[in-house]
């Protein structure tokens, strides 16, 4: 998936930058739209000497499909998902164990 924005967030280096409030908002509902669809989301998004920025509120978590996960890698940075906790698998909706047996 890609978001087309206003500005580039590369901030150099490989390195990325906070982005305006309004590309912020754009990434938001599209990234919102996308989640819904998705069965796997992967997000890395930090930024050097802040906390990582919050992408997936728990609002969004619940439109998306049982069975649906988010791997936050950001987790230790404070998340790209609201409902991420470092170190924890964290179970939202209507999850169970039901897979497992």
């Amino acid at each position: 998936m890609g978001i087309e924005l206003k500005e580039s967030a590369a901030a150099g280096g490989g390195y990325a930058r906070e982005l305006s409030d309004e590309d912020r908002k754009r990434q938001s509902e599209l990234l919102a739209l996308e989640c819904a669809q998705s069965d796997v989301v992967i997000t890395t998004a930090l930024i050097g000497g802040v906390f990582a920025p919050r992408l997936i509120s728990a609002a969004v978590v619940g439109t998306m499909k049982p069975g649906s996960v988010i791997v936050d890698l950001a987790a230790d940075g404070g998340g790209n998902c609201e409902l991420s906790k470092p170190g924890e698998t964290v179970r939202a909706g209507g999850c169970d164990d039901s897979w497992r047996r």
